[in-house]
């Protein structure tokens, strides 16, 4: 499964690597920091799975989530956000998001998340 993280804290991306790691699963993990590091990434390495933070330098990651699901209607795409307002969330589910979270209350709940793609290969 190859994963795709963009977002531009580098504590984040590690939080993420080291909870996505506990899986036994083959994985690789893909890092960005930005908009022009994540269309890289999704035209090097073709990811299963992108978590996506909102707030970015540069072109912000709705703008990247309606770039990315315009080309690729299958790739799962989690936002993970420290602005989860309703008018995000919104934008974001009409756009094709799979999953909206936000950073300070459900950051856990991304394992359960990789866990039921994984388990249903559901890539």
């Amino acid at each position: 499964m190859n994963i795709l993280i963009v977002d531009d804290s580098e504590l984040i991306r590690k939080r993420l690597v080291e909870l996505i790691r506990e899986f036994e699963e083959p994985t690789n993990i893909a890092l960005a920091g930005n908009a022009t590091e994540a269309y890289s990434a999704c035209s090097e390495r073709y990811p299963d799975v992108i978590i996506l933070d909102i707030h970015l330098p540069g072109e912000n990651g709705i703008k990247i989530l309606e770039k990315i699901r315009k080309k690729n209607k299958e790739v799962k795409i989690l936002i993970l956000t420290n602005f989860p307002y309703p008018q995000y969330r919104k934008k974001c589910m009409e756009l094709g998001t799979d999953f909206f979270l936000d950073k300070t209350n459900e950051f856990a709940s991304i394992r359960g998340i990789m866990r039921t793609i994984y388990d249903g290969k559901g890539v």
